[in-house]
């Protein structure tokens, strides 16, 4: 199925899965993709990470996490100018989003998280990778445990 070149498409045709060119999906494959639903995107998201102030750093990451009402983990970066030029910035992006992307199935469901690189470190991928998930559990264990005393002061069994 092709469908016709119109300016909607920008120029462009579509393919079916079953046409020359589109790779075909194995079905045990997992998705890699990091799809508008996955990032935060609003100011207001990273607000409300900031503000839970549940936070853990590493040599090169300082990662902040919050609760969502969503089934799935999101991610938030900032990478702000102190870190360098904009190519710098860039990379640093592009590695942290592939460390999320890889690391994604073994988050928390309903986590939201911003990503800020350390200044004075440089973009490395292995180091990110490594420390990530550590940082993922410790934060996971914080928001747990301050769930559970929030609980503990609303039924009064922490009096």
């Amino acid at each position: 199925m092709v469908t016709e070149n119109t300016p909607e498409r920008g120029g462009r045709r579509e393919r079916a899965a079953g046409e020359p060119g589109v790779a075909p999906r194995s079905p045990g494959s997992t998705d890699r993709s990091f799809p508008k639903a996955l990032r935060l995107r609003k100011r207001r998201e990273f607000d409300r990470v900031f503000a839970r102030r549940c936070s853990a750093s590493g040599s090169c990451l300082i990662v902040y996490a919050c609760e969502n009402e969503y089934g799935f983990p999101r991610l938030g970066l900032v990478v702000s100018r102190k870190c360098g030029k904009s190519v710098i910035r860039n990379r640093w992006k592009r590695l942290m989003r592939e460390v999320f992307r890889l690391n994604r199935g073994g988050i928390q469901a309903g986590i939201d998280l911003v990503m800020i690189p350390r200044r004075g470190s440089d973009p490395d991928f292995a180091t990110m990778n490594r420390e990530f998930p550590g940082l993922v559990r410790r934060l996971i264990g914080r928001l747990r445990r301050t769930a559970a005393s929030t609980a503990d002061k609303e039924t009064g069994k922490g009096l």
